[in-house]
């Protein structure tokens, strides 16, 4: 709809306004950062706080880290070329992503040389920044996303982990001459859901439209999915297959994904933490 807001069976949900959010522009932890800006959005989240945050009953604090152009580039250009290779080898697996590929999630090490090394090195720069002073370094899992133009990411979270992150590296654009598809404002945005009023099916929506050496954090709690961004292909009306003719419509989105989490948050614990989360929300 026009306004932003719409009906389900689920419940009611309303996009978020810039006057519904706090802003804070916070320092640069790193020479690989443009800026930093946290962002507190209404909500009802669980009772334990992200680790380094006040606890606010009604606001969930996420933020974005704007890379250094320089440095954005010197790692996308090595990201791009994987995830456009294990595309092409077609071999991903199936979790929230409905087409497009997903890797198989793996666990990052610090210094690697591996295809995340980079970006790694840049992500723990930005983990330094929301930790408390001295804390332990966490663990980190991570999984390349390679998504074409009708690819699409369902609704979901990332249970009990500490913080998930995305980093876009490409945002992928539709062919040009393709105006069949005319793309919302939205089309492609990673959605992050809230729910300003607990026990009220009455939910909130941010929008967050990818730009690449855009790095995001966000409470592993916190549902999300991601759009795609084009709702049909004109080509697969002219005979084509509709993978091929996605695959045609444009450059691919390319993002990384990763869970963040300390061992404390394993067994007992963390399921007990994700059963509040259910009772809170409902």
């Amino acid at each position: 709809a026009a306004t932003g807001s719409w009906v389900s069976t689920d419940g009611q949900y309303r996009a978020l306004a810039a006057s519904d959010c706090s802003f804070r522009t916070l320092e640069n932890s790193a020479a690989c950062f443009d800026s930093h800006v946290a962002l507190g959005l209404p909500d009802s989240p669980p009772l334990r706080p992200i680790a380094g945050e006040a606890a606010d009953s009604r606001t969930t604090e996420i933020h974005r880290f704007e890379l250094c152009a320089s440095v954005a580039e010197q790692i996308n250009e090595g990201l791009r070329m994987y995830g456009a290779t294990r595309h092409a080898e077609g071999r991903g697996i199936r979790r929230s992503n409905v087409g497009g590929y997903h890797s198989a999630e793996e666990v990052f090490h610090s210094s690697s040389s591996e295809w995340y090394g980079r970006f790694h090195n840049v992500l723990e720069e930005a983990l330094r920044s929301v930790l408390p002073a001295g804390a332990e370094m966490p663990s980190v899992t991570g999984w390349i996303n390679v998504s074409t133009a009708l690819a699409f990411n369902t609704l979901h979270d990332h249970g009990e982990v500490l913080w998930a992150a995305v980093y876009f590296v490409d945002a992928g654009e539709l062919a040009s001459g393709d105006e069949t598809n005319e793309a919302s404002a939205v089309a492609g945005s990673l959605l992050l859901k809230t729910q300003p009023k607990p026990w009220v099916a009455e939910y909130g929506y941010l929008p967050i439209s990818p730009r690449a050496g855009d790095l995001w954090l966000f409470p592993g709690y916190m549902p999300h999915a991601v759009l795609p961004r084009a709702l049909h292909s004109p080509n697969v009306a002219k005979g084509g297959s509709a993978t091929q003719c996605d695959t045609a419509m444009g450059r691919m989105r390319i993002s990384v994904a990763c869970n963040i989490f300390y061992r404390q948050h394993e067994g007992a614990e963390a399921n007990a933490e994700r059963l509040m989360r259910l009772l809170i929300y409902g």
